[in-house]
């Protein structure tokens, strides 16, 4: 009935959208900027109050790994495991990414649906604009919080947890990964959110 409804537009539905991209292993940030992020979710669940929190991880595609709900342990303990090396398609896409929690959003009402996005900025795929785009057209509200080091550090490479060195470009050069704010600061912006 319309006390439900009423009660529904009260509470807000957050979804932390996480980058998992193997530049979140970068450790320009004490330990990692990965576990920087899962950090910054833990902290910040005690504030919402009761309302439902989602989680979706993307690198080069997207997937949900905790359905909305308001059991806060569960969110951290979704988030203790979580590695880069649980996303098969890596880059980063910011399109793939609110299109899962556009589908993730279907049954909220518009006024209720806030994006914390946590990445390094880096869009690879370049689809920063479409990403605000549909953000925009389906009343998501993003606030972004850019994790790294404006200098930039070596990306580590991982194999069953053990450090095999460092990626490398074509050229044999170490890779540096820095903070890249200017996607996040524009889809932030663009979607009435702000950027952290």
């Amino acid at each position: 009935g319309n006390k439900e409804i009423k009660s529904q537009q009260k509470m807000n539905n957050v979804i932390f959208l996480l980058d998992v991209s193997n530049s979140m292993n970068a450790q320009d940030i004490e330990p990692s900027r990965l576990t920087q992020a899962k950090n910054i979710i833990i902290n910040t669940l005690p504030k919402l109050n009761g309302d439902r929190v989602g989680i979706v991880v993307f690198a080069g595609e997207a997937f949900s790994i905790m359905p909305l709900t308001t059991d806060y342990n569960a969110a951290e303990n979704y988030l203790a495991g979580l590695e880069t090396s649980v996303m098969p398609t890596q880059g980063t896409d910011f399109l793939k990414a609110i299109e899962v929690v556009v589908d993730k959003f279907k049954k909220i009402p518009k006024g209720a649906r806030k994006v914390v996005m946590i990445s390094d900025g880096e869009d690879n795929e370049d689809n920063d604009e479409r990403a605000i785009d549909l953000a925009k057209k389906e009343g998501i509200n993003i606030t972004a919080i850019g994790v790294g080091g404006e200098v930039g550090a070596p990306i580590p490479d991982y194999y069953y947890g053990q450090l095999m060195g460092y990626k490398t470009d074509v050229m044999g050069e170490t890779v540096m990964s820095s903070l890249k704010t200017k996607a996040l600061k524009n889809i932030s912006n663009s979607t009435k959110g702000q950027y952290i």
